[in-house]
């Protein structure tokens, strides 16, 4: 992403002129890269917050059967551990440039229009339990409520 943003920033010869582009990125890159290039960076953002440009990422855990040669148990540790309290802080508290470019979402389906994941959320608390590990702390007592997208 950071090499499209570059192009974007530096431009490219129109008729002996040089122009800008635009370009979508994730909040994080352009963060990120205006940490990195300063002022050099004259890019402006012109949308940003709207949860229909949340970019979720996601953690998939292989099915050992089928992929013998995996370590699922080390596999299903770091899962836990990215999804406990300790693992989604680092994520919260993640910094480039002294902002903060991620958000936590496991338990909060909400933040990304999804229908609830009540029962996936109860499966892997337990797990946490079971490894002596605990979810954030919003996910203790965690409600959630069915999200549907706006109608078109």
């Amino acid at each position: 992403m950071a090499p499209t943003i570059r192009i974007a920033n530096e431009g490219v010869q129109v008729g002996g002129e040089k122009k800008q582009g635009y370009t979508l990125t994730d909040n994080s890159t352009f963060i990120a890269l205006k940490a990195q290039m300063g002022a050099d960076l004259s890019l402006v953002l012109l949308a940003q917050g709207d949860i229909a440009l949340v970019n979720p990422y996601g953690l998939i855990i292989l099915n050992s059967t089928r992929y013998p040669n995996i370590n699922s148990e080390l596999a299903e540790k770091f899962f836990l551990f990215m999804i406990s309290d300790q693992g989604q802080t680092l994520i919260g508290d993640f910094t480039a440039g002294g902002t903060k470019i991620f958000t936590p979402l496991f338990g909060r389906p909400q933040m990304i229009r999804l229908a609830s994941e009540q029962g996936e959320v109860d499966y892997w608390k337990q797990q946490l339990a079971d490894n002596n590990m605990s979810p954030p702390s919003w996910v203790s007592s965690l409600v959630v409520s069915v999200i549907y997208p706006p109608d078109e």
